[in-house]
């Protein structure tokens, strides 16, 4: 009993004093917390907010809050309006006649027929026709192949000049090239459309006496041989099927600094996001743009190369930056720009602090509403026990966590740990124009060889999945998961035998003895990567195949192997887009150097299959073809799918609310979440828990 109570003597004291130095440990985090803003904890500092840069994490949910995109996705992935209100196309049909005369008949018969088609009811998509000289031009409010159809059809009886479709390329220089021969040339006049291809190609439409412009364009370019020129005659066509679309911008809304967002600054951000020297990834997705032009203070023309019916998807990648402070400015303004940025979105640059923070304040004259939260700071913590230990004890409101943090957070009842979107892929990609690459039974062995499954749970933790599908999760047009290949070694060696491979002496080799093994390309400043990697070089190694690992510079992987074709195979990660379009990345055209199908797939039925999606409109014919294409590549498997990952975001749990408005003043007040476009649209609206009552006057969007 005197033993026991020598024990409570000594233990107790150290306990209370173990006790008050955890409580005092603790509670370090809560010294600076003397006002309401919502404090989110960043393990880095953020340098600059850059929407044309901006890849992902804190800088991404910075980017998203102070900048406005043209188009938004709604909760289930649709598509909406945000500062565009409307958008629509237009198709002029135009003709051209040898005479006046002519052009004057056929611009009676077309009246006619306007005239008849909107007396059966206001179905008709006729808008107007208008005659110059003679050229007829018959407008329609919407695109419809069948539209020149109607057109000719009405104009049967009359005689029309054909139109030629020509390309002329050159090494550079080719818009100075174009305008100086345009200069001095008598036949111009027969140039009746032009756009260009970069600085390397112009194609152009001429009606007329074609022989004798051809003739004048020979002879000039003939004295001009070191620009090397090529004239390619594409074909001869009835007429201009000219495919334009327009937007029509929201009115009244402004900058940060006050002043208003125009169609000029629209448009300034396209030329600056073309410019060659910009290297944009999103210049691909503006390939069936051959002019932009400013309409008025809201609208913007798009003039097509060609119909393209999701082109709001692309335009809804597009930045828009404000003309008035960046237009003629030097490169060092717009880096000075960056430190301080200017947006149009809910939240506006209040300024920098001491430790490396960053703080927003919120946009009172949004469109949509003003935030709920009146202030959001971003504050740096270098020590990863300091971040999490703030978030747990409510010194912090939120934490992008580090992979460790991740895993410390998971089964905290005091956070709240939400998964941003699945869209971050991790693939094998095989280089098909390899022989031993070349047949699809080589490529689905090598997927039966590796136990997909059991290697995720063997490298990578918390936030990632099998890959579900080709186009990004959740999407409204393919709600199929893909089914990938099963781990089956005893298939694998049939398909192998199949393709004319056999076994020998430990290994796989062709009919001329040539050994199957190849190299893996990958990125070495990736820890998981490089795990990964060797992991799946063993897989692959135990069933008689040789794999060499080559890790190197992830901008050497890019520019000086997957751009040039120069690879066996490489292990990358990508980001899926919300959008259907996926041409750039499986369509035969996209396999040359520098161009988005690295893989070398060449299949016509993909290929088809990618055409369709693009000039389809209807919804239901929109998911065949999607879930089609996505079967043919699972199919022909062109890469191994590993898996697919999402950022996650840890929440003091409680402590933060979704307040989102709904419009007509009304606002949501809920916990947190993620919708199936993820986080973006959910974390502009996130607010203190004593934040959420209502405040300000949100406005539905006009939606199409």
């Amino acid at each position: 009993m005197l033993w026991c109570l020598r024990m409570m003597l000594l233990v107790v004291p150290l306990g209370m004093g173990a006790a008050l130095l955890w409580v005092l440990e603790e509670g370090r985090g809560l010294e600076f917390r003397t006002d309401d803003d919502l404090v989110v904890v960043v393990g880095s500092e953020v340098r600059e907010v850059s929407p044309m840069n901006s890849s992902g994490g804190v800088e991404r949910q910075i980017e998203t809050m102070m900048f406005d995109r043209l188009f938004r996705r709604d909760d289930e992935m649709v598509l909406r309006g945000n500062l565009v209100e409307s958008w629509a196309y237009h198709q002029q049909v135009v003709l051209f006649f040898a005479e006046i005369k002519i052009a004057e008949k056929a611009e009676a018969l077309v009246t006619s027929m306007i005239a008849a088609e909107r007396g059966k009811g206001p179905s008709s998509k006729f808008e107007a026709v208008n005659r110059n000289g003679a050229a007829l031009s018959v407008t329609f409010s919407a695109y419809d192949e069948g539209n020149v159809k109607k057109v000719l059809g009405a104009l049967a009886d009359l005689m029309h000049v054909p139109v030629l479709k020509v390309r002329l390329s050159m090494k550079n220089a080719v818009r100075e090239s174009w305008a100086d021969f345009k200069k001095g040339s008598s036949e111009k006049g027969q140039i009746k459309r032009e756009w260009f291809e970069g600085d390397q190609a112009v194609v152009f439409f001429a009606a007329g006496d074609v022989e004798q412009f051809l003739k004048e364009l020979r002879l000039y370019y003939e004295s001009n041989r070191n620009l090397e020129p090529n004239i390619e005659l594409i074909r001869q066509q009835s007429c201009l099927d000219v495919v334009e679309w327009v937007m029509t911008l929201r009115e009244g809304v402004t900058w940060h600094d006050g002043r208003p967002m125009t169609s000029r600054d629209v448009l300034f951000s396209y030329e600056e996001m073309m410019r060659p020297v910009a290297a944009s990834p999103l210049r691909s997705d503006f390939s069936y743009v051959a002019s932009v032009r400013v309409l008025d203070e809201h609208r913007i023309l798009v003039e097509c190369r060609e119909f393209y019916a999701p082109i709001a998807e692309s335009w809804e990648r597009l930045p828009i930056l404000p003309s008035h402070l960046l237009a003629g400015k030097k490169e060092g303004d717009w880096e000075e720009f960056y430190q301080r940025p200017v947006g149009t979105g809910p939240y506006s640059f209040e300024g920098r602090l001491d430790k490396g923070e960053l703080v927003l304040k919120r946009n009172v004259g949004h469109f949509r509403g003003s935030p709920q939260q009146e202030r959001v700071k971003f504050q740096f913590m270098r020590n990863h026990n300091d971040r999490l230990r703030a978030v747990r004890t409510a010194s912090v409101d939120i934490l992008w966590p580090s992979e460790m943090e991740l895993f410390q957070a998971e089964g905290d009842a005091r956070v709240q740990v939400l998964d941003d979107s699945y869209r971050q892929q991790t693939l094998v990609a095989w280089n098909l124009r390899k022989a031993k690459f070349e047949k699809k039974e080589v490529r689905q062995a090598l997927a039966h060889f590796v136990d997909v499954s059991a290697l995720i749970d063997e490298v990578e933790g918390k936030g990632i999945r099998l890959c579900r599908g080709i186009f990004h999760p959740g999407s409204w047009f393919c709600k199929t998961p893909m089914e990938l290949p099963n781990f089956d070694p005893e298939k694998g060696r049939t398909l192998l035998e199949e393709a004319g491979w056999r076994f020998d002496e430990g290994g796989w080799k062709n009919p001329e003895g040539q050994a199957l093994a190849f190299k893996l390309l990958l990125d070495r400043d990736s820890a998981g990567h490089m795990k990964l990697a060797s992991v799946l070089a063993e897989r692959w190694r135990e069933q008689g195949i040789d794999v060499e690992l080559f890790p190197m510079v992830w901008s050497e992987l890019v520019t000086g192997h997957l751009n040039v074709r120069d690879f066996d195979a490489a292990l990358v990660s990508w980001e899926l887009g919300y959008g259907r379009d996926q041409y750039q990345v499986w369509h035969s055209s996209q396999s040359e150097p520098s161009r988005g199908n690295f893989f070398g797939l060449n299949s016509g039925p993909v290929d088809r299959n990618l055409e369709s999606l693009r000039n389809e409109t209807e919804p239901e014919e929109i998911r065949s073809l999607a879930e089609n294409l996505q079967d043919s590549i699972q199919r022909l498997q062109p890469c191994l799918y590993l898996y697919e990952s999402a950022d996650s975001i840890v929440l003091r749990k409680g402590g933060v609310r979704l307040a989102r408005p709904k419009g007509e003043g009304v606002w949501t007040n809920e916990s947190p979440r993620s919708s199936p476009s993820g986080l973006q649209n959910e974390w502009t609206w996130w607010s203190r828990a004593q934040k959420s009552g209502v405040r300000g006057k949100a406005s539905e969007n006009r939606e199409q």
